[in-house]
Parts: structure tokens; C-alpha cells; sequence
């Protein structure tokens, strides 16, 4: 049987026509998150907690602002970013976190001077921006690993104050704020999970590098381990 012959019976038979088309769409399935991504945008949210290590916290109070960001866990991050190739994903990010809110507020007899009501409380913001990247090095099925590390900065915004009334004397208030910035560097890891075509789930864990400053709000350096947990929207994806 000549090669065209052979040829020609193999592709009007269903059955290999079936285990060719099965074996393709195999192939893309297993790659899709090496190769259909690429030069593509995102748009990503996602939710984590931050662990600052203990060597990174002080005992001290946070007398100008009464703030206490040691206990902080939570934080919120936005993000955009582009494939840059099949393996290089790079991300603007910017996260937020604010601590508990603290409220006091005590009332005395004084007798002849008067009444007094007094009111404490603090407050406070932790802001971060910088530029991740993730290599992807390993895939299987609609899942890829990853390793990578980022670039960025970190601002604390502490503020509080005490406000009184006095039956005699009148009223009066006291405002205080501080603030602080750490240049951050970090290594990631993780897993990233595709849905779909126009999403990916990411479980990443990440160890913050920072740089030290006053203490705010008992932190003197805001490193440490951080999760998170990532959604991301795939620009242009449905039309591979």
C-alpha cells in the first residue's frame, strides 16, 4: 500500500480522526497557561492576612498616636499586570489594611471642679504599592506553580488623640499623628488555577523584606509572612 493510500485511510477513519482531535486538545489544555496568555492584561482582587514577625514589634506603647498595629491581619489588594512571555507574568499591585479602631471614653466628679468627660481613641492606615512578578516553571492540566518576588514600599498612618469636657473649665482636644515608610522587597510562591478562559485563582504565600523606622502603632518593621488569596480577570482571553 502506497504512503498516499495509507495516508488516505487513516484520515476517513473516525476513530483516528477522534484520537487526533482528543490528543490536540489535550496538548492545549495542558499548555493553556504556558502559551494562550501571553501578552495579555489582567485585572486582579484579592484578600490576605499579613504576619509581621514578633523580632519586628515593640512592647513600647505608640504615645503620639495610641494606635496598635501589631494584631493587623487582614489586608485588601488591587492589582494590574500583563504576560510579558509565556512563563513572565509582572503586577502592579496596591494593598490596604486598617487596625481596630480604639474607643475610651471615662466620666468623673470632681466636686467643686465640675464634671469631667474624657474620650480617647486612635485610628490608622497601612498602604502599600509595589511591583510583583511570578515564573511560571511547572504546569499540569488547568494548574501552573510558581516562584517570583517583588519591589515596593509600605506607609503607616497612625493617628489619635484625647478630647475632654469640663463642666467649669470648658472643653478641650488633643490630635496626634504619625507616620512612617519601609522600602519592602519579597519571594513568592504559590499555585495558580484556571477556571475558565477569563479567570484564574491564585493561592500564594510570600516573605516580606522591610526596612526599619520609628516605631508606629508598636511596629518597627512591618515584615514578615503574608497569604493571599487572588482573582484575576484575563483581558481578552476569549478570543483564543
Amino acid at each position: 500500500m502506497s504512503q498516499a493510500a495509507f495516508s488516505q485511510g487513516y484520515t476517513s477513519n473516525p476513530q483516528a480522526l477522534r484520537i487526533v482531535a482528543k490528543s490536540k486538545t489535550e496538548k492545549v489544555r495542558q499548555d493553556s497557561l504556558r502559551k494562550a496568555y501571553a501578552g495579555k492584561w489582567t485585572l486582579n482582587i484579592g484578600f490576605g492576612n499579613r504576619y509581621i514577625d514578633r523580632g519586628n514589634l515593640t512592647d513600647l506603647l505608640d504615645t503620639a498616636s495610641f494606635a496598635d498595629f501589631s494584631k493587623l491581619r487582614g489586608y485588601l489588594h488591587l492589582g494590574a499586570g500583563k504576560f510579558m512571555n509565556n512563563k513572565l507574568w509582572i503586577n502592579l499591585e496596591l494593598s490596604m489594611a486598617m487596625p481596630a479602631r480604639n474607643q475610651d471614653v471615662g466620666i468623673s466628679n470632681s466636686g467643686n471642679n465640675g464634671i469631667s468627660i474624657v474620650g480617647e481613641g486612635s485610628g490608622g492606615l497601612m498602604l502599600g504599592a509595589g511591583l510583583v512578578a511570578k515564573y511560571y516553571y511547572h504546569a499540569w492540566g488547568n494548574s501552573r506553580l510558581y516562584a517570583g518576588g517583588g519591589l515596593g514600599t509600605l506607609n503607616l498612618i497612625a493617628k489619635g488623640g484625647q478630647i475632654s469636657f469640663n463642666s467649669v473649665s470648658g472643653r478641650s482636644n488633643t490630635i496626634e499623628e504619625a507616620r512612617a515608610r519601609y522600602f519592602t522587597s519579597q519571594i513568592n510562591t504559590g499555585i495558580t488555577l484556571r477556571p475558565s478562559k477569563i479567570l484564574l485563582f491564585d493561592l500564594g504565600l510570600a516573605y516580606s523584606f522591610t526596612s526599619t523606622d520609628e516605631p508606629v502603632g508598636r511596629i518597627v518593621s512591618p515584615g514578615g509572612f503574608s497569604t493571599a488569596f487572588t482573582l484575576s480577570f484575563i483581558l481578552g482571553a476569549n478570543r483564543f
